[in-house]
C-alpha cells in the first residue's frame, strides 16, 4: 500500500523498460523527464517504497538524439546499462544509444562503445522507433542487444550483436548477417538457447517463408515457427522442426 500511496503523480510520460537491482530498488527507463515532481530525465531509480532514490544523481539525465530511454541491465554490483535513443549524458557527449552509469548514478568510464548504437534516431526523422533490448546469460558478463540497431560502433549487426563489459563486440558470438529486419522482445529459454521474435523473414541468409511474425532460436542451430507458441506445443516444436542442417556459427 505504501507504493501506490508514495508514487504520487507517477511518471509524465511513458516507461519502456525496467529492472529491479540486488536492494530491492526499481530502474525505469522511458520518455518521461519527471516523476511525481522530481525532474529526472529518461532515467529513474524507485527505492522499494515507492519514492524517488536521491542517491541516484543522474543530473540533467539523458538527451539528445530521438530522446526516449527503451532498455535497462543491472549488474551485480547494481551499476547498469543502459539503452536508448540519445547521445547525451548529464551533459557529457556518451555512445549513441548505448551508455554505462555506476550505482550512484555517475557515467561509468570502464565502458566504451565508441560510435555506439545505429540508427539512435527515429521519432524525428520519420522513422519507426522500435525499441532496442537487452539481455544475458546469467553465469556471463558480456551482454545481447536486439531490436532496432543496424550497426554497432560501425561494425554491421543485423539486428543483434554480443557486446563485451567493456563495450567492446564478444565476437564468440558470430550472427552472420544477423536478420534482415527489426526484432521484438528476447530472452533465454530452454537448452540455453535464445528466443527471438521479428516480423523479418531471414536470419543470417536463411529464409523462413512468409507469416505474420516468425519465431527463431539462435544459437548452434535454428529453428521458427510461424505460429503461436503454447507450452504443450514446445516439446512438438523443439522435435519437429529442428534443423540438424543448419548451423549459424553461435
Amino acid at each position: 500500500m505504501a507504493f501506490s500511496q508514495n508514487i504520487g503523480t507517477g511518471f509524465n510520460n511513458y516507461t519502456q523498460g525496467s529492472k529491479v537491482d540486488s536492494n530491492g530498488s526499481i530502474v525505469i527507463t522511458g520518455l518521461f523527464n519527471n516523476f511525481n515532481g522530481t525532474p529526472s530525465s529518461r532515467i529513474a531509480r524507485l527505492l522499494s517504497d515507492g519514492t524517488i532514490d536521491p542517491s541516484f544523481a543522474i543530473g540533467s539525465g539523458f538527451s539528445g538524439g530521438s530522446n526516449t530511454g527503451t532498455d535497462v541491465l543491472i549488474n551485480p554490483d547494481n551499476s547498469m546499462f543502459c539503452l536508448g535513443y540519445w547521445n547525451t549524458f548529464n551533459g557529457v557527449a556518451t555512445s549513441p544509444g548505448i551508455t554505462k552509469l555506476t550505482s550512484t548514478g555517475a557515467l561509468d568510464p570502464s565502458f566504451d562503445g565508441g560510435t555506439g548504437i545505429f540508427p539512435y534516431l527515429c521519432i524525428n526523422n520519420g522513422q519507426v522507433c522500435y525499441p532496442n533490448y537487452f539481455f544475458r546469460y546469467a553465469n556471463e558478463t558480456s551482454f545481447y542487444v536486439t531490436g532496432n540497431l543496424t550497426r554497432y560502433n560501425d561494425v554491421s549487426v543485423g539486428y543483434i550483436v554480443k557486446i563485451n563489459e567493456d563495450g567492446s563486440i564478444d565476437t564468440s558470438a558470430n550472427f552472420g548477417l544477423g536478420f534482415n529486419g527489426s526484432t521484438y522482445l528476447s530472452t533465454i529459454i530452454w537448452n540455453n538457447k535464445i528466443y527471438i521474435q521479428q516480423p523479418s523473414l531471414t536470419f543470417t541468409g536463411y529464409n523462413f517463408g512468409y507469416g505474420e511474425e516468425t519465431t527463431t532460436i539462435v544459437s548452434d542451430r535454428v529453428f521458427k515457427s510461424t505460429e503461436p507458441w503454447s507450452l504443450e506445443e514446445f516439446d512438438k516444436i523443439k522435435d519437429s522442426y529442428w534443423r540438424e542442417d543448419f548451423n549459424p556459427r553461435y
